[in-house]
């Protein structure tokens, strides 16, 4: 959430600086957003940390010896690899383009198109939108799990 933060805040004023101050005081505002990120999560890690585990490192221990084996222990490591190579090649080919949304493709729509879309919209929109809906959906999510309808993480994805 800081970066995210931190990156609709530098590309928001990034024409409000002057061109003489370059890029420092946007990284220093991305930098910000992710110290004061690192505080919350120190100030409120003893919420997601259960009392006397000792840290993850213990936790994943105590779940292991705890919990029965589950279904996807049944499953064959060889295919568990093959869906990982699966989602990886997704996400590379996505990212080939999602990464190209503030530079080749905004020079495209500027180029070949009537509207004008640099500035603001084209750069902050999508750190904006992550954070506007990041509270809703998890909101969903914690009614949805409430009701056991929540969706498995790969069905998130796919509607992401």
């Amino acid at each position: 959430m800081g970066i995210n933060i931190g990156a609709f805040l530098a590309r928001s004023w990034r024409d409000r600086q002057a061109i003489a101050s370059g890029s420092i005081p946007r990284f220093a505002v991305a930098s910000g957003g992710m110290l004061v990120s690192a505080a919350i999560l120190w100030r409120f890690k003893r919420a997601i940390e259960r009392p006397g585990s000792g840290g993850a490192r213990n936790r994943v221990r105590e779940r292991s010896s705890d919990v029965a084996p589950s279904a996807l222990d049944a499953i064959p490591d060889w295919k568990r690899i093959c869906a990982l190579l699966v989602v990886f090649l997704i996400v590379i080919v996505f990212y080939m383009a999602f990464d190209q949304n503030g530079t080749t493709m905004l020079y495209f729509a500027n180029d070949n198109t009537a509207w004008n879309v640099s500035g603001i919209l084209s750069n902050a929109i999508n750190p904006f939108w992550i954070i506007a809906l990041t509270f809703p959906l998890l909101g969903l999510w914690k009614y949805l799990n409430k009701r056991g309808r929540e969706p498995s993480t790969p069905a998130k994805m796919v509607m992401g």
